[in-house]
């Protein structure tokens, strides 16, 4: 009974990190072409949105599950998933707005 319901959870963190995972990875891509290329940039959204919502699905069906039961154990699942979900697009937008910074530091 406990393995089955252990199973349970972990496949609805797994199924919560897809979704939200590629939800982020479609806001990631759309904000990098908006920033990178302007209003022209929106136009090859169409061909980098699945690709970007398949890795974001991928990244965010392994990663939830295993950040839940490691490091959030005690955290209310909607915390824990807002909170990601937060610093991911933070990250998203520091780490882009950062990256030139960094090529002109190591060529």
């Amino acid at each position: 009974m406990r393995t089955g319901r252990i199973l349970g959870v972990t496949a609805m963190l797994a199924t919560l990190g897809a979704v939200v995972g590629s939800v982020l990875g479609i806001v990631a891509i759309a904000f990098i072409a908006l920033v990178r290329r302007g209003e022209p940039g929106l136009r090859d959204l169409p061909e980098l949105l699945p690709a970007a919502a398949m890795f974001g699905a991928l990244v965010g069906a392994v990663l939830g599950p295993v950040s839940a039961w490691t490091l959030m154990r005690h955290v209310p699942i909607w915390k824990a998933i807002a909170g990601t979900a937060a610093g991911t697009t933070i990250g998203v937008v520091v780490g882009y707005s950062l990256g030139s910074l960094f090529r002109l530091a190591f060529p």
